[in-house]
């Protein structure tokens, strides 16, 4: 709005930044399965928090497949297997 482009400007911008086009992947595509993921992650640990919380368990098995992407506390985890409380 500051330089002077029109509202439906404006709109196109944020329309292709947003969306696939032909020039590429949108934003809510490209992070929309991360974000998904993590979601779906993080209520799966809560839940095994709760869980393990009840029976007192002190030793955890971290069992998981490391692809290109795995950040690097997963891979650390991957290795070491077994994790203390």
């Amino acid at each position: 709005m500051t330089l002077g482009q029109s509202y439906a400007a404006l709109t196109e911008t944020l329309r292709k930044t947003l969306t696939d086009t032909d020039s590429g992947t949108g934003l809510l595509s490209r992070y929309a399965k991360t974000y998904a993921t993590d979601s779906i992650n993080h209520f799966a640990a809560e839940y095994m928090a709760a869980i393990t919380g009840d029976l007192n368990v002190e030793w955890y098995v971290y069992r998981g497949t490391n692809l290109t992407t795995t950040r690097e506390f997963c891979e650390l985890l991957t290795k070491k297997e077994y994790v203390h409380k």
